[in-house]
């Protein structure tokens, strides 16, 4: 055998040895089980008189124009989206600030963009110095920063916040899970070595969330002052995945908000069975559990269904008829083909007043 055919047959096999040894999380349980010890907490809250977030944003750190088909298959009409990187905020009535997925640094926001540009995406636009999103943060009032995992795109934004403290240490308290903590995922490493490198510099202060974290399907209190604000395992995408719930009342009605993360990158991709990332993209740049992402699509489908405003990282700002992603019967399909053919637009910098959206 020839020195090519050699090289050629060790390639192919290193890849299906890459393919196959894809990690594995067993759904911790049916959709609809889920789904219910959600909808109990949500009742339970309903019911208390509490204190609840006053409001709840989020901010671009950085858009980048994209083809759909990088993003999900089985969409292929859909035009180039603008996919977003953003922060989100909460604040409750005492002034405390909760950050959950701070974005792009400035400094790592180019870089980021780059391997799109290579397959067909425009240049990503970084909020930089044109557009301070991380003022809107108070330093000395965040009682925690929260991951929905632990990527640069999630992650490096909190140097951002850091920057806002000048020579005085900002002392952040940082929460991570324990699978956060001991994920062996390559990106969530890297992302660790943001966090590192923050803890050096005397900014943040690491803190755990909660006990030694279990993918049991139960949402979990995120700190005892931040009531309303929960988060649960929803390892696929990454090992430290997780979601983060906000409930705050509009207008008298509790309303309750869904950060998805990464589960999917395209809103549509949730409102039907069989979109999954590429598979380029989930065998060899993020190593994904599709069995397991395909029951987390399959959650977030089923949440948006009872009410909850279902938020997707990288497409924030998809149309929803009367607050859903994903409408039902007739109108829904009509809805799902609007979010397929929209021009989204969306600005570099921008404040979405979620709690009215």
């Amino acid at each position: 055998m020839s020195q090519t055919r050699v090289l050629a047959a060790g390639a192919v096999a290193a890849m299906l040895s890459i393919a196959c040894s894809a990690p594995s999380f067993p759904p911790p349980g049916s959709v609809a089980e889920v789904a219910d010890r959600i909808d109990a907490l949500r009742q339970e809250l309903d019911g208390s008189p509490g204190p609840l977030p006053v409001s709840f944003a989020a901010a671009g750190t950085a858009t980048q124009r994209v083809p759909v088909e990088l993003l999900a298959d089985g969409f292929p009409e859909a035009p180039d989206l603008d996919m977003s990187h953003p922060v989100f905020v909460a604040e409750w009535p005492s002034g405390s600030q909760l950050v959950v997925d701070p974005g792009l640094a400035t400094r790592a926001c180019p870089d980021f963009g780059t391997p799109a540009e290579w397959v067909g995406g425009e240049e990503i636009v970084c909020a930089g110095e044109r557009d301070p999103w991380a003022e809107r943060i108070r330093p000395d009032s965040v009682a925690a920063v929260v991951f929905s995992h632990l990527h640069v795109d999630h992650v490096s934004g909190l140097s951002e916040i850091c920057r806002l403290c000048g020579d005085v240490p900002c002392q952040v308290p940082v929460a991570l899970s324990s699978l956060q903590e001991t994920s062996d995922e390559t990106h969530e490493a890297a992302g660790r070595g943001w966090l590192d490198e923050a803890d050096v510099a005397g900014c943040i202060v690491p803190t755990r969330l909660g006990a030694e974290a279990q993918d049991d399907g139960r949402p979990r209190a995120i700190a005892a002052d931040l009531p309303g604000a929960f988060w649960m395992p929803l390892p696929g995408h990454t090992p430290g995945s997780q979601l983060t719930f906000v409930f705050r009342r509009v207008e008298g009605e509790l309303v309750g908000y869904v950060i998805g993360g990464d589960v999917v990158n395209y809103a549509p991709a949730i409102c039907e069975d069989g979109h999954p990332k590429p598979w380029l993209y989930r065998t060899f740049v993020v190593r994904e559990d599709e069995e397991r992402q395909a029951w987390n699509r399959a959650l977030l489908r089923e949440l948006d269904a009872r009410g909850y405003r279902v938020l997707v990282n990288h497409h924030l700002d998809a149309e929803r008829t009367e607050g859903r992603l994903c409408p039902p019967g007739e109108a829904g399909q009509e809805a799902l083909g609007q979010i397929r053919s929209i021009e989204t637009g969306m600005p570099v910098m921008k404040a979405w007043l979620l709690s009215g959206s």
